[in-house]
């Protein structure tokens, strides 16, 4: 008989021997987070499989104000992922070169509904293009993601890169060190030349 994954058996044990999650208070995003989350269509979702591997996946989202709601083909590995091990983390934005994107820590559970009675009307709205895009309709998504997920954030990490920290208003009292031109970068000197050492006779 193979040795048990020492990951695995650490893991086993530390699930068994922890209380379950218990949110006690609700966690809200901060302004410039919440617009993040309100014009973004995609969410990076990321869980743990049974070998403790990261398992990360693209996935459509809804942000209601309290959770996110996703939807999964029953059988998905996230899916068997989250009813392992709740905790997950979701990545939304679009990085460009600068990756502002926002983070969010939280634990999922699948929900006991059909994705057709509990899909949120704003979702359908913000998704109807792309659906269409794809052949679809919502009762052909809905049968075939046929299992809701709700992930509970517990904690939202912005983030960002140097543009916002250079887009800050200047300290007051220093608006003059704002407007100074920055100081042409000095051009790189030339490698001075060697002379040739006099040949011995």
């Amino acid at each position: 008989m193979a040795p048990m994954n020492p990951f695995r058996r650490f893991r086993t044990t530390l699930v068994a021997s922890r209380p379950p999650a218990v949110v006690t208070s609700s966690v809200t995003p901060d302004p410039q987070v919440a617009g993040v989350l309100a014009n973004s269509r995609v969410a990076w979702l990321s869980t743990v499989d049974e070998d403790g591997a990261p398992a990360l996946v693209p996935t459509w989202f809804w942000w209601d104000g309290e959770v996110f709601w996703l939807f999964a083909k029953p059988g998905q590995r996230k899916l068997r992922n989250i009813r392992r091990f709740e905790r997950v983390t979701l990545a939304v934005g679009e990085p460009h070169a600068d990756f502002d994107v926002q983070l969010v820590e939280g634990s999922a559970h699948a929900v006991p509904a059909a994705t057709s009675t509990v899909m949120p009307a704003a979702m359908k709205r913000a998704y109807d293009a792309w659906l269409m895009s794809v052949g679809l309709d919502w009762n052909r998504y809905c049968a075939i993601y046929r299992q809701p997920i709700v992930v509970r954030p517990t904690r939202f990490v912005p983030w960002r890169g140097l543009s916002h920290r250079h887009s800050a208003p200047p300290r007051a009292g220093r608006a003059e060190e704002a407007e100074r031109p920055e100081r042409a970068e000095r051009p790189a000197r030339r490698p001075m030349a060697l002379r040739p050492s006099a040949t011995l006779a």
